[in-house]
């Protein structure tokens, strides 16, 4: 399961580190308060410092091998593909 966990904590870290730097591009603050990119900014770091957290907890555990997937992640990934369907058909429904 670590590696799952070391993959995803990489994945949603490009994610946190892309929200931050798209964001620096929009105006911080305004002149009668925050901007467009205040809340992106500050998302994307809260996004960055959470998989640093996922990160750092899984690098310490390293050694602790378990399985790569838990037993009921095959129905989690068939009702997220229920959905990605859903949503695909929804404009022909």
């Amino acid at each position: 399961m670590w590696l799952a966990d070391l993959i995803g904590g990489i994945v949603v870290l490009l994610f946190g580190l892309a929200v931050v730097f798209f964001s620096l591009q929009l105006q911080y603050m305004l002149e009668f308060g925050p901007g467009p990119g205040f809340l992106p900014l500050w998302l994307g770091i809260g996004i960055t410092a959470c998989s640093l957290g996922v990160l750092y907890n899984v690098l310490k555990k390293h050694g602790k091998a378990g399985p790569f997937l838990q037993p009921l992640t095959k129905v989690g990934l068939k009702m997220l593909a229920i959905i990605v369907g859903g949503f695909l058909l929804l404009p022909l429904l």
